[in-house]
């Protein structure tokens, strides 16, 4: 089981000092630690012109510890965003690689065509995360299939803000995601204070435990300079499940998963262009008023639209392929990471 904890702002941790929050890291056996690389089309974690991102990802990566990237996408410009998490994957190193998108992805009429461009041009070959709100049907308008189907792992973030109730609103997340994506989950939980709400320390263990129980993948946090300032860092640390051996080899036909949702992805595009054309024939011999005309012309968009979108995925997705059978493992004592994504 793997167990990480999120930084936002490299400065207000240990203040900034990078060999304590290793030091810290260590001492907490986090397995790794998310830090933000890029926010927008704006690299970030530079201190006085210093990158401290790349700073604290070679620390982490001596000890042991994987340093995992992470980037705030507002949509705006997703291929300028798409560009500079490409630059600064490889200026960091990280091993790993998580998308925060949020509200101004949700709510843009063009969101499915933006994330399709920001997903096609992230090119680098390290595990990608999808991290975003828990519950996916609360947020309909969120284009979760184009980000799943450029990933490797789900990250919800379980945040039971003004609540206290961590493992039901875990399940009904894990209840929610099962419903459109088989990737492996490992769930956010909340360590932070917001608005005058805290979790208490019970609720963070009752939420870690809930994930052993259901045999996640591990845990993460929100968020490293909270989790200290709000007293729940020996909470955190002392969370821990049986350590485990990750597999020697990676897996043989990794591909095997997405060449079947491909498969599948490529009927659903064919039945429904099999209902265009069948409605198109119906348009000819039907004697139309004008209502069951409007109708038809309107189911007409609906299925065009879905056609476009299912495209789109089935683009994603043999790219994605394509990407995975050329992927080697790194001859790197973190190609452990590789494998636990994989498994």
């Amino acid at each position: 089981m793997i167990k990480g904890l999120y930084i936002w702002q490299i400065r207000n941790c240990e203040n900034g000092n990078i060999e304590r929050i290793v030091t810290r890291a260590k001492a907490a056996k986090l397995s790794h630690v998310l830090i933000k690389i890029a926010n927008g089309a704006a690299g970030y974690n530079y201190i006085d012109g210093v990158d401290k991102a790349k700073e604290l990802a070679d620390a982490l990566k001596i000890e042991g510890i994987d340093p995992i990237g992470w980037q705030y996408v507002f949509g705006v410009d997703p291929y300028g965003e798409a560009m500079t998490a490409n630059r600064r994957m490889r200026e960091t190193g990280c091993l790993g690689f998580a998308i925060d998108a949020e509200k101004e992805y949700r709510d843009d009429p063009a969101n499915k065509a933006k994330a399709t461009t920001y997903m096609a041009n992230l090119d680098f070959p390290e595990p990608k995360a999808f991290a975003s709100y828990r519950y996916p049907e609360v947020h309909p308008k969120m284009p979760y299939g184009v980000f799943l189907a450029g990933c490797d792992l789900v990250m919800p973030q379980v945040y039971w803000m003004e609540a206290n109730n961590p493992t039901e609103q875990l399940d009904e997340c894990i209840k929610q995601y099962r419903k459109i994506t088989d990737l492996p989950i490992l769930p956010t939980g909340s360590a932070f204070c917001e608005h005058g709400w805290c979790p208490t320390k019970q609720e963070i263990i009752d939420f870690a435990e809930h994930a052993k129980s259901l045999d996640l993948p591990g845990v993460n946090f929100w968020e490293w300079a909270n989790t200290v300032a709000n007293d729940f860092w020996i909470t955190v640390k002392d969370i821990e499940w049986e350590e485990t051996e990750p597999p020697v080899e990676p897996p043989v036909d990794c591909c095997e998963e997405l060449t079947d949702a491909l498969m599948d992805y490529g009927r659903v595009v064919e039945a429904n262009a099999t209902k265009i054309e069948e409605l198109e024939a119906r348009a000819i011999f039907w004697d139309l008023n004008i209502d069951n005309h409007n109708k038809l012309v309107d189911r007409f968009d609906e299925l065009e639209e879905s056609v476009a979108d299912l495209l789109a995925i089935l683009q994603l997705l043999m790219t994605r392929i394509e990407v995975l059978e050329n992927k080697t493992i790194p001859e790197t004592n973190h190609s452990h990471w590789w494998q636990r994504w994989f498994k």
